[in-house]
């Protein structure tokens, strides 16, 4: 991605901001709002100068940025089952990923009690 002119970046980050997938655990903190207010920053900045290779630091962050919401890195660093599954604990990835599918539908409760089991357990 060549995206020299501001307005190049200024409408991927715009692109990028529709398709980044939302936050359930931190609602209130969107990374779609974030990149949504850095295109519209960019309007009232100067380009920045190139970099060492040629390419402004924005422009290689708006690439990283799509390269990340393509899934890249998850298909070129696949991660093993022995990864996954360490012999220590084999399940507790699995445990994890439950526990932040359960997390945004729990109660205010349900946080309290869940956070003094935390401090009872640590004692």
């Amino acid at each position: 991605m060549a995206a020299a002119n501001p307005q190049n970046v200024r409408a991927a980050l715009l692109r990028l901001s529709k398709i980044w997938p939302p936050d359930p655990l931190r609602p209130d903190l969107s990374f779609s709002n974030f990149l949504a207010a850095r295109a519209e920053a960019l309007s009232a900045t100067p380009p920045s100068p190139p970099g060492a290779f040629g390419r402004s630091p924005l422009d290689a962050q708006v690439k990283s940025l799509a390269e990340l919401s393509a899934g890249k890195f998850a298909k070129k660093y696949p991660l093993s089952d022995k990864s996954l599954r360490p012999p220590a604990m084999p399940d507790y990835y699995e445990r994890l990923v439950r526990e932040m599918e359960e997390a945004p539908q729990r109660s205010w409760l349900q946080r309290m009690l869940n956070s003094w089991k935390g401090y009872i357990r640590m004692w």
